[in-house]
């Protein structure tokens, strides 16, 4: 007679359990850095992550202090450039709201598109005038 052979978790082929496959250990976050901020900083990171669409405030964080936010250097044309499609946008606001013959929609969409270049515009050049000039 011949021995029943018993299989074991070696013989069976993995199954698939699905989801993302782990990350490599180089890629894998876990080390832990505490920092301590004032009722008031946190409430403004917090307020910062989310007006920058993130989830969470740690993520924002994580980002901003490792400069994932990119490295790229505005030039004065840049600054120009910008300042230029804001003055051009009120241009085009003004034209819509003169005629009628534009649905509202449209109207209502550049005004929003001159204000945010405009916002955006502002407050690039306070965060470059607050900067101290690269050596």
């Amino acid at each position: 007679m011949q021995a029943i052979k018993k299989t074991t978790k070696a013989d069976k082929p993995a199954k698939n359990r699905g989801g993302r496959p782990p990350k490599a250990p180089e890629n894998r976050k876990t080390v832990v850095i505490k920092l301590r901020f004032t009722p008031a900083q946190a409430e403004s990171i917090k307020r910062q992550a989310v007006e920058q669409r993130f989830k969470f405030a740690s993520v924002f964080l994580s980002r901003v202090l490792s400069n994932k936010n990119g490295q790229t250097a505005i030039t004065p044309g840049d600054l120009m450039t910008i300042s230029k499609l804001a003055r051009n946008s009120d241009i085009a606001v003004a034209h819509l709201e003169a005629g009628d013959d534009y649905p509202r929609e449209w109207v209502d969409q550049a005004k929003l598109t001159a204000k945010i270049v405009g916002e955006f515009s502002q407050r690039l050049n306070q965060l470059l005038a607050n900067r101290r000039p690269a050596k």
